[in-house]
């Protein structure tokens, strides 16, 4: 019986270890898709689009707000 948990509790863990493996790619490639101003065409926007909407207040040159550190 112990050595059915043991595996049970592997398995769990494993099982974990895939889905914040599966997480940490979805943010990376978010990450990615930010930096290189492809996040906009990827869910049919275009700055234009955008700046019509929101306004010009960003310029070609600012920068962009930090990322949050993630551990």
């Amino acid at each position: 019986m112990l050595l059915v948990l043991q595996a049970q509790a592997a398995l769990d863990a494993a099982q974990v270890n895939w889905v914040q493996s599966q997480l940490d790619a979805r943010s990376a490639s978010a990450r990615v898709a930010r930096l290189d101003g492809s996040i906009l065409p990827r869910h049919g926007f275009t700055m234009d689009v955008v700046e019509a909407k929101v306004g010009s207040a960003a310029g070609l040159n600012d920068t962009l707000p930090p990322l949050p550190d993630i551990p």
